[in-house]
């Protein structure tokens, strides 16, 4: 199960590229396309690597050179930190730029990959899986919560995207057409605009999962990823998951995930559908020490590597150390509400959410922080709090 889970993303583009999938859309335009008007950027008529962006009023615009990305071996040559940069000088000075983009150790699904992240806001996040020799990018995906936001509001991002890495210049508004984005929402389960014979946008969204990914890859990497999945064996100590039918076999609720190895992290996620049948994830993650999560009726619950509990039954937070480490908890029962001070684990950036609810929702953040030396949070009753390489002071 880890690694079909692990290989979805992968598997998603590969659906698309089969004939014998009958929701397919794939279409190829070879007439030439306008580019989209950017209404804070002006882009001059200069020759390749020779774009300057004028940011700011026009009594403060700078110039800046916006280079032409080269795409090779499957791979843009261009590195998160410079993905970031020349993004950001591709935004309306009244959107939010893009802030430093950080490594999620845990949802890469590629050993030869990273994964880099960053939130735009509460509703959109973006994601680069990079090549770990050099950097490079080898693919963009923009995740989307359309429960509480529409794709033309973040239309400037997709813009800036194709701005950077798409050397055919595609229209947005076209691009949108054809994936259904103008519609918030697929006719068909998937589609997938061929940019350039080379390189692929696709576009999943469920309306049940309230998640849409629009991903920009090769297509012939997608390809080797599928051929190295189906190639791989199944090693010996592989574990078969615990997968629970919400309403038959555990009853709706709130329960305690509790990591079973101290050296392997656990892993949970709840879909809409039985695990392998295709159906949509509704939300998923990481088990470091303890997480929480609340199911509903119809909906299944897989755990790997841990051990539920209902939230009652739970063993209680061991905090006679003084010191919580990484791992979700319940202000009221777990911890105190109040303010407490907070350090990154030794040469880590530490990370710490507060949350409305255990239901693992991008609308259920109040807020996250990232911080490399010690910082403080405050949190009432009611609220979740958890934290990834890092420490909260309890006294």
């Amino acid at each position: 199960m880890k690694k079909i889970i692990c290989l979805l993303f992968a598997v998603s583009f590969l659906c698309v590229l089969c004939s014998s999938c009958t929701f397919t859309v794939w279409r190829r335009i070879d007439r030439p396309i306008p580019s989209p008007s950017r209404p804070s950027a002006q882009v001059s008529s200069q020759m390749p690597g020779e774009s300057f962006v004028s940011e700011g009023s026009p009594e403060t615009a700078q110039p800046v050179t916006i280079p032409t990305v080269k795409f090779e071996n499957d791979m843009f040559e261009i590195t998160p930190d410079e993905f970031r940069r020349y993004f950001n000088q591709l935004l309306p000075s009244y959107k939010n730029p893009l802030g430093e983009f950080i490594e999620d150790r845990y949802s890469s699904f590629d050993t030869n990959l990273s994964s880099f992240e960053v939130s735009v806001d509460l509703n959109l996040k973006v994601i680069l899986y990079c090549d770990k020799k050099t950097d490079y990018i080898q693919a963009v995906v923009f995740e989307l919560d359309t429960d509480n936001a529409y794709w033309i509001t973040y239309h400037h991002y997709v813009e800036a995207l194709i701005g950077l890495l798409d050397s055919q210049n595609t229209d947005y508004y076209e691009l949108s057409d054809l994936l259904g984005l103008a519609d918030e929402g697929l006719i068909e389960p998937m589609a997938v605009y061929n940019a350039d014979g080379s390189r692929i946008y696709l576009y999943q969204c469920d309306p049940e999962s309230c998640l849409g990914s629009l991903g920009f890859t090769s297509a012939s990497w997608i390809e080797k990823q599928w051929e190295q999945a189906e190639n791989e064996e199944v090693p010996s100590s592989y574990e078969e998951p615990d997968i629970y039918e919400i309403g038959v076999d555990l009853p709706a609720g709130e329960y305690v995930l509790i990591q079973d190895d101290a050296d392997q992290s656990g892993y949970f996620s709840v879909t809409y559908s039985a695990p392998g049948s295709g159906g949509a994830t509704f939300a998923n993650g990481v088990v470091l020490n303890r997480s929480i999560v609340t199911v509903k009726d119809y909906f299944y619950l897989t755990t790997e590597r841990c051990t539920i509990y209902p939230i009652e039954e739970a063993p209680a937070v061991d905090t006679s150390s003084g010191v919580l480490s990484s791992g979700m908890y319940l202000v009221g029962t777990d911890i105190p509400a109040g303010t407490y001070t907070l350090r990154p684990a030794e040469g880590k950036t530490g990370l710490v959410s507060i949350e409305s609810d255990s239901l693992h929702r991008l609308n259920s953040v109040l807020d996250t922080q990232r911080f490399d030396s010690e910082t403080s949070v405050t949190v009432e009753d009611g609220q979740y709090l958890t934290l990834t390489t890092a420490q909260l002071i309890l006294s």
